[in-house]
């Protein structure tokens, strides 16, 4: 048995750039779930805590879609236009400067200072501008670079903790560590431009603004949690949730870096989706999701009780359907990304606008009937409505180049 598992190792193929991309997820991970909320939780309590991870959902949300619609314009361009980086300058600095903008308008009607505003706003810009680099490492298969890169960033994210005990400003954690993630990868990026037709840049610009809705879109609904339940519940909510949530949503990360890889590869020229390879994804997104569950069960009441003092039976019970709808959540991204991947793009926009409405229109109501439940409630149906749909879309791709 052992062999044959073995055997199947070595035919995964770019399999050590999958450990490095995902080495470089749970990296982060581990820095800011077991290291950096933890301790912020213990010297500043829940509701500090809570407000900490609604500010950072509210960049995962604006930020990264905006830098990620770049960096996946970029990877799928490739199918019908050279290797470029040069002419996305431009846009990567007035979206940074609109992201920043828009996160600073936010904060001020969360009736922040004008000093926080304004600091966040640059976070949101730096955040930007170093999401968005990260596509160097992903075009010239430099995945080792991509694992270095994020080890930078959690040091700096360290460091940024430590002036944060002495400097009680809580930004300072995190801009600490994106100014040293994003000098190394100015350090690693060597800008090239070659002169293309009108065509082309309306091409990226048209493109670019239909993956940023759809991002944007799920982003939205993947932090949606933390906005929720502040506006309609609380912030000791939001530490709550994030607590039983936290397991699930770590291996959830997970198919960023997955998707990374398959977009890299599959969005090249000459790759298509087999009838052979779509059979292969289902055994192995099967396999994934019935051992994700069983981690998140066994590991789900012991990171709530430790970290949070959380019962051990409330984080069987409820943790259970959080990581239900965690799980095929992460198995539908999957889905969605090789449609993507196809340059399907206005099909992938599709589905996940629609996706991401129905769950905002239902997260909404549910919660308002049946409050924090009300959330794991709505999710569970979308997702799997995602999951099924995704899959639908990725056959009749297959049937289509056959």
């Amino acid at each position: 048995m052992l062999n044959k598992i073995k055997k199947m190792i070595k035919k995964i193929p770019a399999k050590g750039d999958l450990i490095y991309t995902v080495g470089a997820t749970m990296l982060l991970q581990f820095c800011m779930q077991i290291v950096l909320y933890p301790l912020i939780n213990k010297i500043k309590g829940a509701e500090f805590t809570g407000d900490v991870l609604f500010y950072i959902g509210i960049i995962y949300i604006v930020p990264q879609a905006i830098a990620s619609s770049m960096s996946n314009i970029r990877l799928v361009s490739r199918k019908v236009l050279d290797d470029i980086n040069g002419e996305f300058v431009p846009l990567v600095g007035v979206l940074s400067v609109i992201s920043g903008f828009i996160c600073f308008i936010i904060t001020l009607f969360f009736n922040c200072s004008l000093s926080f505003s304004l600091v966040y706003g640059l976070y949101a810009i730096i955040y930007t501008v170093r999401v968005y680099l990260q596509v160097e490492y992903r075009l010239t298969l430099r995945f080792k670079q991509y694992f270095i890169n994020y080890v930078i960033l959690s040091l700096g994210y360290m460091v940024g903790f430590v002036v944060f005990l002495y400097v009680p400003y809580w930004l300072i954690i995190f801009i600490v560590g994106e100014v040293f993630a994003t000098v190394h990868s100015l350090t690693q990026t060597k800008i090239k431009s070659y002169s293309i037709s009108k065509d082309s840049i309306r091409y990226i610009i048209r493109n670019t603004m239909i993956v940023m809705i759809a991002i944007l879109i799920r982003d939205s609904v993947n932090q949606f949690d933390k906005v929720i339940l502040k506006i309609m519940v609380s912030s000791e909510t939001v530490t709550k949730f994030n607590a039983l949530s936290l397991i699930g949503k770590s291996i959830q990360m997970l198919v960023g870096p997955i998707n990374t890889l398959m977009l890299t590869y599959l969005s090249a020229k000459d790759k298509k989706i087999s009838a052979p390879t779509l059979k292969k994804m289902i055994k192995v997104t099967i396999v994934m999701g019935i051992a994700a569950m069983a981690a998140c069960e066994i590991l789900t009441p012991i990171y709530a009780y430790l970290f949070y003092g959380i019962s051990v039976a409330e984080g069987l019970s409820f943790g259970f359907f959080i990581n239900l709808e965690l799980i095929m959540g992460f198995i539908a991204s999957i889905y969605v990304i090789t449609v993507l991947s196809q340059g399907r793009t206005k099909i992938y926009s599709a589905i996940q606008t629609v996706w991401g409405v129905l769950s905002l229109l239902l997260t909404l109501l549910f919660t308002y009937l049946f409050g924090i439940y009300g959330i794991v409630i709505a999710m569970i149906i979308t997702n799997l409505l995602k999951m099924v749909v995704s899959y639908r879309e990725v056959k009749k791709t297959c049937e289509k180049d056959t």
